[in-house]
């Protein structure tokens, strides 16, 4: 997913501190700010056993997606159903699976090895994308320009085929067909793949008055890929709440840090989320409002105290600052590394005297990384948006920073003057 903030590109950095340190697997590792989940899956595939939450649904439905499964689901009872046997048998059907592509990341040595074991898969991602239809849902009726509510965030056919796959879905979780894991796993599919096809520059704060290429190519669901290493656990809750339950060898922290409320510019993909996880529909719909078809209430327990600089109304508090203390105050975590755009909401100042603050020992010269890296900017660089230059750096360069903090280890005194220590890594 196309989410603000994603750390794809920090990971041999991440990795580089971890190694640095001497921080290998096996170990439990928390990602509780998990966006699209790309450091979850990364620290899976290197052999950590991750726990990721998120506030928001969709993240944390992708996050279960990348971690729960530990090889490719048979898909036996909905391999079953009347409707997938006669399109298997059929010459349509078995001509869709052959072209329905494996996972690049499943190709290479292992691809005949793969190529059996995603078939259950493949089969029904291309039922999904060929047999299933058209249907005239929500998202045809609130997300495209031929619906009652005229907006241009899907072209009526790829809306079309977007509610037909959603009712496919819906009808096979009511059969039984689907255990919760595959629903999970073909519900973050589908988010990929309306992401892939959305008529929007960046977020979905706005769609865009005319047609995107990528908004004209066809809605379709590609073979999800399921990465090796240990299994693992995603939630959707508050990170400080997070933080506070789980005892881990290393914490990693991406919190939001502008005041773009994530629920406010992704709320077409939280609805998705929110029906596949069984929202009511009709409750859904009446929700939705607004020239962007924004949840009127829906979306309010997913506000982030960090993308708060000041309170509401100009009152005392700097919320975004007391969050980043209660979250590093209530972190059972024995290393930590945090990532930060010096275009956030807190300061160096506010972010290092917090982490001053909580861990003793801390040496903001030793143990803070500069990575110089590209803005991210929702529209395209020849639209003539001008975004503040910051000091000493060129046309759209930001640093990130890259914060690692350990607490002091306790010990326990054994007989005989042995010493047991108190935190350990968990397999």
């Amino acid at each position: 997913m196309r989410f603000l903030g994603k750390k794809a590109n920090l990971l041999p950095r991440i990795d580089a501190l971890l190694r640095a340190r001497g921080l290998e697997p096996p170990g439990l590792f928390l990602d509780p700010f998990t966006g699209s989940a790309s450091v979850a899956r990364h620290m899976r595939q290197r052999g950590w056993r991750v726990v990721a939450g998120d506030l928001m649904q969709c993240a944390a439905l992708q996050a279960r997606a990348a971690l729960g499964f530990g090889r490719p689901p048979a898909m036996s009872r909905v391999l079953q159903a009347p409707e997938l046997e006669e399109f298997l048998r059929s010459a349509e059907g078995r001509a869709a699976v052959q072209a329905t592509a494996l996972p690049s990341e499943a190709l290479g040595p292992q691809a005949p090895h793969a190529l059996e074991e995603y078939w259950p898969l493949r089969a029904v991602v291309a039922f999904l994308n060929v047999g299933a239809a058209g249907a005239e849902g929500l998202v045809f009726r609130q997300y495209s320009p031929e619906g009652p509510a005229g907006r241009g965030y899907f072209t009526p056919h790829n809306a079309r085929r977007i509610d037909g796959v959603r009712a496919a879905l819906a009808a096979w979780r009511r059969r039984g067909l689907l255990d919760e894991l595959e629903a999970t796993l073909l519900s973050a599919a589908l988010l990929d793949a309306v992401d892939r096809v959305a008529n929007i520059s960046g977020t979905y704060g706005a769609f865009l008055k005319s047609w995107a290429a990528n908004a004209l190519q066809p809605f379709a669901l590609a073979v999800p890929f399921i990465p090796a290493g240990p299994v693992g656990v995603a939630l959707r809750c508050d990170a400080a709440a997070l933080a506070r339950r789980v005892e881990c060898q290393v914490a990693y922290l991406d919190p939001p840090y502008n005041q773009r409320q994530y629920p406010r510019f992704f709320h077409v993909l939280e609805v998705l989320a929110l029906l596949e996880s069984g929202a009511n529909e009709e409750e859904v719909e009446a929700d939705l409002g607004g020239t962007t078809g924004l949840p009127r209430s829906l979306l309010e327990d997913r506000l982030s105290r960090f993308c708060m600089k000041r309170q509401r109304g100009g009152a005392g508090g700097k919320p975004a600052e007391e969050a980043l203390r209660e979250l590093l105050v209530g972190l059972r975590a024995r290393h930590v590394v945090m990532s930060y755009t010096e275009e956030g909401a807190l300061d160096r100042e506010a972010v290092l005297g917090a982490f001053s603050q909580v861990f003793p020992g801390f040496d903001a010269r030793r143990d803070v990384q500069e990575v110089e890296r590209k803005r991210f900017r929702s529209d395209a660089d020849r639209s003539g948006r001008e975004y503040r230059r910051l000091d000493g750096r060129g046309r759209n360069r930001v640093a990130e920073w890259l914060i690692y903090a350990r607490r002091p280890e306790p010990t326990v005194l054994l007989a005989g003057g042995q010493r047991a220590f108190a935190w350990a890594a968990h397999a």
